[in-house]
């Protein structure tokens, strides 16, 4: 047997270890190769000051205290894209292009039913100046969806109760609504079990006390805030 043969067998045998597959069905019923791919589970390099919401789009976006980030899956880039003041209370969404964009709000002390409390403003995120959409309301609210045609929102002020309402950013109309619930839940004692609506989606180990979550459109990346106000990312195959 020659060293040439020995050499080439031994190569071939590193590849194919290097290649581990798992074995799946397709439509027909036959065997296709895939290779395994484990989850992901990282801390974001960054000291955050007061994280307020994550939203996936493109990127994932973090809004801090006084600044907003995007954070890139891929090359674990974070980039601050936009500052803002403390002042300052919106929340992010998308617009029928799927253009991230900023809902804010302003509300006031009214002193008669003719004033309004509230004035709630879309905006691109890239472009905050230009505001796309302005209504304002008679109810001293705070929208929890961000959208152009007609957002979700609460009461924002202390001590309000627990109620929720429809706002068309075109009409101005104001109607209530059912109460809309979180459909991912935070759960467990050693592992970290995030489900949506009773379905399990994610189990990760348990780092810390996890406060928020947010997961991508595709169900396939979670990004989680703890108690120590530290940014997770947890992504599957």
């Amino acid at each position: 047997m020659s060293w040439k043969f020995i050499l080439a067998s031994l190569l071939a045998y590193i590849v194919l270890m290097a290649a581990i597959a798992t074995v799946s069905y397709d439509l027909d019923g036959q065997k296709t190769p895939s290779l395994i791919v484990t989850p992901e589970f990282y801390q974001v390099t960054h000291e955050f000051k007061s994280v307020s919401q994550f939203f996936w789009n493109k990127d994932l976006f973090i809004v801090d205290k006084a600044s907003i980030y995007s954070y890139d899956i891929e090359s674990r880039k974070l980039t601050q894209t936009n500052q803002k003041s403390n002042e300052e209370n919106f929340i992010l969404g998308k617009d029928f292009e799927g253009n991230t964009i900023k809902c804010s709000w302003e509300n006031y002390t009214i002193s008669s039913p003719e004033e309004d409390s509230t004035v709630i403003r879309v905006v691109s995120l890239n472009n905050p100046t230009n505001v796309i959409k302005e209504v304002k309301t008679f109810e001293t609210l705070r929208p929890i969806t961000c959208t152009l045609d007609v957002i979700e929102a609460t009461y924002s002020y202390h001590g309000a109760p627990e109620e929720f309402f429809s706002v068309s950013l075109d009409s101005g109309e104001v109607h209530k609504v059912p109460a809309i619930n979180n459909p991912f839940t935070i759960s467990g004692d050693t592992e970290t079990k995030i489900t949506k609506q009773g379905n399990l989606l994610f189990l990760i180990p348990k780092v810390n006390n996890f406060v928020y979550a947010e997961i991508s459109s595709d169900q396939k990346k979670a990004a989680l805030l703890d108690l120590n106000g530290d940014v997770w990312i947890y992504t599957t195959p």
